[in-house]
């Protein structure tokens, strides 16, 4: 399993590599003021639901879809790239996988909760599917983000993903606890 994970890890840097989300929120909120701490991130970016940090922590713990009553398998991993700059290391970058019987490729959403309070809300993009291999023998969409805060590595974190089934259909699920890991 533990070679299943670095294959994403590294799948996931080489796709990212140089790419920029246009819809990411700053990964540096600005400052309150000279030694004071980072503003939260609260107000996501354009294109993605509006909703309060009450409302993301509420969200219920497995992903279910109108089409179908079994539970959908999603994972997340998150991590910050210490590589190219061993000091401050990268912005976060995310990995969702949605197992079968998931298999619409669609709008999702990412927010990371920090203490309940800081936010980070993005758009994920489809990347590919993962085929089983001798490593894993399933399946899963993968679904990228990259450009976060540089919270972390070794905190941990709520995870919020959204799944966009209509105009006015947005199905969440609350990861608790996530690990923000680290690659150098």
């Amino acid at each position: 399993m533990k070679a299943a994970w670095l294959g994403v890890f590294v799948i996931a840097l080489a796709a990212g590599s140089g790419c920029s989300d246009k819809k990411v929120t700053a990964p540096n909120p600005p400052s309150a003021g000279i030694g004071q701490p980072p503003a939260p991130f609260i107000h996501p970016p354009p294109g993605i639901p509006n909703l309060t940090v009450a409302q993301l922590l509420a969200a219920p713990d497995s992903l279910r879809l109108a089409d179908t009553t079994t539970a959908i398998p999603v994972s997340v991993i998150l991590w910050r790239d210490y590589f190219s700059d061993h000091v401050s290391g990268s912005p976060m970058y995310a990995v969702a996988l949605f197992s079968p019987p998931y298999s619409d490729p669609t709008d999702a959403y990412l927010w990371v909760i920090r203490d309940s309070s800081d936010v980070w809300s993005t758009t994920m993009r489809f990347q590919f599917i993962e085929y089983p291999t001798n490593d894993y023998n399933y399946y899963a969409y993968n679904y990228y983000a990259s450009g976060g805060p540089k919270w972390g590595p070794g905190a941990y974190v709520d995870v919020v993903i959204g799944v966009r089934r209509s105009p006015t259909d947005v199905r969440l699920v609350l990861l608790r606890h996530v690990w923000i890991g680290a690659t150098s």
